[in-house]
């Protein structure tokens, strides 16, 4: 429906416009005014209160609180804020927090026991009345970056069960404390001065790396390994004073040089007995061993205060230019040139044996032109105390050991007589009954003469006399005759009144060929008319060369017949030297 309006502005009024006067006009009701008019109390708009007349005369203060004391509504600072909330600073359990840039001035506390405290002066205690608890600290893969347990105080790094005061799982490093720092390093110290590594029963190392961090590559380090390796390392590495001097380097090969920088410093090193068992004069170039005090003024290089040790063992093996010592097995002490030549310094072996009485004695001679054993002796005289030499009067000899091989000066010495009065052409020798006889491998057939013997490398020179044994078929090979005619392999042999000798029978090259089996040396023989009515006198001396196990004795041959010798006198002595 529309209505005409006939005023000003002539039109027509749309029903909207009077639901929209209703609206204003509905003053029977005011509520339901207010709701057609959207500013219904308590849903739209806030109703009126005397508390907002109070507000709203509130002064409206810099940084000043709104706050009901119980009965109206005031203004209060933030000092009387804070007291209002609890909060006054400094007080038991009351924490507060000023604007920014404020400092704050009271303490933080949480918990009755084991309380965390922040202090107004910035130092923060955990667990400050001791209670047994555990502080823990997480890290990203760490439970227990750093732990500390209540019940001992022992604190554990990556570590939930510390055994000591400080227990570390992993790798730890400590850096510079600044650039340029001098303290590059641990440093522990206890009360004792004592510094304790404990490896629980496995090997432990202790390592210093220079250069590089734990998993680069170690330029220099020191190592020290305990526990069944008891290994010390040191690898690229020096001590030295402050002026540079007595440097020991350690290479990387293991090896160390002690005053690498060769100053002239001393080292030394004492035992329990021996303030100088081993000393390095620095200044004089020379080594001192075993000694007490500083080497000789005149020393040249090596000093050995007391006894040198030898171990035995074989020759070694030469070096142009230099010579070198050792001891054998058989107790001789050698110098070996420098061309490989050995020389014998030393090696105890001597003995001696005797006789002389009131009374003469007779050596029973049964077979012309063949050695018999003066067997005269009654007396061993002085001997090694090594036995390297043993003489018998039982057996008339001195036997070397089996060790006793060597150069020998042998001697004997004799009055003696021919029994019975008559003057007799004699031979007097040194006897050596061969260790290892020489070996015979031919002998010439019946009827030849001279016997011509073969015998490899035999060594005999021609005026040596042999003793012949064991030949087979030609049967006048064996007995006492003199060399000639040797060559490298052969000689002929001789009786030993000069004359030629002839074969018997053929040779038999069966078993046994037949041996050299005592060597009488030429530059020992004493060949003499020995008198019958009177003592006459005889001796020799002379050098060998001797094998081990070889037995020496003194014979005597009757070119006259078989008349016995008489011994008023004789001695018979042999000692080993050197070069």
């Amino acid at each position: 429906m529309k209505i005409k309006y006939s005023g000003p502005g002539v039109g027509f009024l749309d029903s909207r416009y009077l639901l929209e006067a209703n609206n204003l006009s509905d003053l029977a009701n005011a509520s339901t005014a207010r709701t057609n008019l959207g500013v219904a109390i308590g849903s739209d708009v806030q109703a009126w209160d005397a508390n907002l007349d109070q507000i709203a005369a509130l002064a409206p203060t810099d940084n000043n609180f709104i706050v009901g004391n119980g009965s109206a509504w005031t203004l209060e600072t933030p000092s009387d804020a804070r007291t209002s909330l609890g909060l006054v600073a400094g007080g038991a359990g009351d924490i507060w927090v000023e604007k920014a840039g404020d400092i704050m001035t009271g303490a933080l506390q949480m918990g009755a026991t084991a309380a965390i405290t922040l202090g107004a002066d910035g130092v923060a205690v955990f667990n400050e009345q001791g209670a047994d608890v555990d502080f823990r600290v997480e890290g990203v893969g760490a439970t227990h970056a750093l732990f500390v347990r209540g019940s001992d105080g022992f604190v554990g790094i990556n570590n939930q069960a510390p055994l000591t005061e400080l227990h570390v799982v992993g790798n730890h490093q400590v850096s510079d404390a600044e650039a340029g720092s001098e303290t590059k390093a641990y440093r522990f110290r206890t009360s004792g001065g004592a510094l304790d590594f404990d490896g629980g029963g496995a090997d432990l190392y202790i390592s210093v790396y220079s250069g590089a961090d734990f998993t680069g590559t170690q330029r220099t380090y020191m190592q020290m390994k305990s526990g069944s390796g008891n290994i010390t390392l040191f690898k690229n590495w020096e001590w030295k004073n402050g002026s540079d001097q007595g440097v020991i380097a350690f290479n990387d090969s293991g090896g160390a040089t002690f005053n690498a920088l060769a100053s002239d410093v001393d080292h030394r090193i004492a035992s329990n007995n021996k303030t100088h068992m081993l000393f390095v004069d620095g200044g004089a170039d020379v080594v001192l061993i075993g000694g007490t005090g500083a080497p000789q003024t005149n020393a040249d290089f090596l000093q050995i205060e007391s006894g040198w040790t030898f171990k035995e063992v074989t020759a070694p093996t030469a070096d142009a230019g230099y010579g070198k010592m050792w001891t054998d097995a058989d107790n001789e002490l050698h110098f070996q040139s420098g061309d490989g030549v050995t020389h014998l310094i030393h090696g105890d072996a001597f003995s001696e044996i005797w006789f002389h009485n009131a009374n003469t004695v007779e050596v029973t001679i049964s077979t012309e032109d063949a050695f018999t054993k003066i067997d005269s002796f009654t007396v061993v005289g002085n001997e090694d105390d090594a036995t390297n030499l043993v003489g018998s009067v039982a057996n008339n000899n001195i036997t070397l050991s089996d060790k006793a091989g060597g150069e020998y000066e042998i001697s004997y010495h004799m009055s003696m007589t021919a029994t019975g009065g008559a003057d007799k052409e004699m031979v007097i020798a040194l006897g050596i009954t061969l260790a290892t006889p020489k070996d015979i491998t031919d002998v010439t057939d019946d009827l030849v003469t001279p016997i011509v013997i073969t015998s490899t490398a035999h060594g005999l020179e021609d005026g040596d006399m042999v003793e012949i044994a064991g030949v087979l078929g030609n049967t006048a090979a064996n007995g006492s005759f003199i060399v000639d005619n040797k060559a490298a392999n052969t000689f002929e042999i001789v009786k030993l009144d000069g004359t030629a000798t002839t074969g018997n029978g053929d040779f038999d090259a069966g078993s046994p060929t037949g041996d050299v089996t005592i060597e009488y040396p030429g530059n020992m023989v004493v060949h003499r008319e020995v008198r019958g009515a009177s003592l006459g006198a005889l001796s020799a001396t002379g050098l060998h060369i001797l094998a081990n196990s070889d037995v020496l004795a003194i014979y005597v041959a009757n070119l006259d017949g078989t008349t016995n010798l008489t011994v008023a006198a004789v001695s018979f002595d042999a000692f080993r030297i050197g070069d």
